[in-house]
């Protein structure tokens, strides 16, 4: 892209040795009052841009889908435009945690769904730019650059299909990093375009035109375990062991298949479930039975405590044949005393 790409600029070279010798010769000749002028020469730039444009292509390009769930898509946002038109000079790392800096409200970014230690799901800061770093690590592999720094999450994810994940995380110093071991400089072009997110970096080439794809391979998958109930705390999915092997499938400009190179294997582990339970239902509050189950002076024992009923029906002159219940309570050392209105 030629917005990566800058005119060069001609430097001035000093002439240092001629201007310490006439400095040497006014104090010698005690002229100390005087203007010394530093000879310069033009020295052209070495890189050219017309140079520069013959070397660096959009070598690779990986993308992702992202959700429909605006504070994530903020961060993801957030996470591509620092990290879009960096530029990586021969034999420098990149740094994920570094370019992005904190995840922090201060920084702009909000709560999302984070993986929590163990496996369960939470809120914090800065969630979903894993994916950012997940589409990241795939267009490093297919620039064939060197990586320095990868961990994959406690377990795959949609989004990135099995063991091309990249998960970062500011605090705890997981970062997803890499080399350019290229001879020329490297660009990053990040962009989000809801929903899609994309990467794509600009260098040198790979060989005779070719480009890389990438194919995974599940090579084990055991049992899923199974899920304890607990009383208190998040609750976990169970989820089975997984082996993931990737390779680097190379390809011809015509798009034929010219070797494979293995990238390794990811291995997700197990993930025993946990299911908080509910708690018991508050014990319904004792009834009066309007039905005059309930005789006078039989003790009762009602939330825990012993009393004895004294039930004293009282009549109103009415036709209808509803029946209200009025209570009233008063304790009165183990006595209580409950007022049943019967109308009709």
């Amino acid at each position: 892209s030629d917005s990566f790409f800058e005119d060069s600029i001609p430097g001035r070279h000093l002439n240092i040795d001629k201007a310490v010798l006439d400095v040497t010769n006014a104090i010698n000749n005690h002229v100390y009052d005087c203007d010394i002028v530093v000879e310069t020469s033009l020295v052209e730039a070495t890189y050219t841009i017309e140079g520069y444009k013959s070397q660096i292509v959009r070598v690779s390009k990986a993308s992702t889908k992202a959700k429909d769930i605006a504070s994530r898509n903020n961060n993801i946002r957030l996470a591509c435009e620092k990290i879009d038109g960096c530029i990586l000079n021969p034999g420098e790392v990149f740094s994920f945690n570094e370019v992005v800096g904190p995840r922090t409200a201060a920084n702009g970014f909000q709560k999302a769904t984070v993986i929590q230690a163990g496996g369960g799901d939470g809120q914090d800061f800065g969630g979903g730019v894993c994916q950012v770093s997940s589409t990241l690590y795939q267009a490093v592999l297919k620039a064939d650059l060197e990586i320095v720094a990868r961990s994959p999450h406690s377990y795959p994810l949609s989004y990135a299909g099995n063991g091309l994940d990249a998960t970062v995380d500011y605090g705890s110093g997981t970062d997803f990093k890499f080399k350019n071991d290229t001879d020329v400089p490297l660009a990053i072009h990040a962009y989000f375009d809801a929903p899609n997110v994309g990467i794509e970096i600009y260098g040198k080439g790979l060989d005779d035109g070719m480009t890389i794809d990438l194919a995974t391979q599940t090579t084990y998958k055991g049992e899923t375990p199974g899920t304890d109930v607990i009383s208190s705390g998040t609750n976990v999915t169970a989820r089975p062991k997984i082996v993931e092997h990737v390779d680097k499938v190379w390809k011809s400009a015509s798009g034929a298949e010219v070797k494979r190179e293995s990238v390794g294997n990811t291995t997700y582990p197990a993930i025993r479930g946990k299911s908080v339970a509910k708690p018991n239902p508050a014990p319904a509050a004792p009834r009066f039975n309007p039905n005059g189950r309930i005789k006078n002076g039989v003790e009762q024992n009602w939330k825990g405590k012993v009393f004895q009923l004294y039930v004293v029906p009282i009549t109103f002159p009415l036709s209808s044949d509803i029946t209200v219940f009025i209570r009233t309570e008063s304790s009165l050392k183990s006595m209580m005393f409950v007022s049943i209105v019967h109308v009709g």
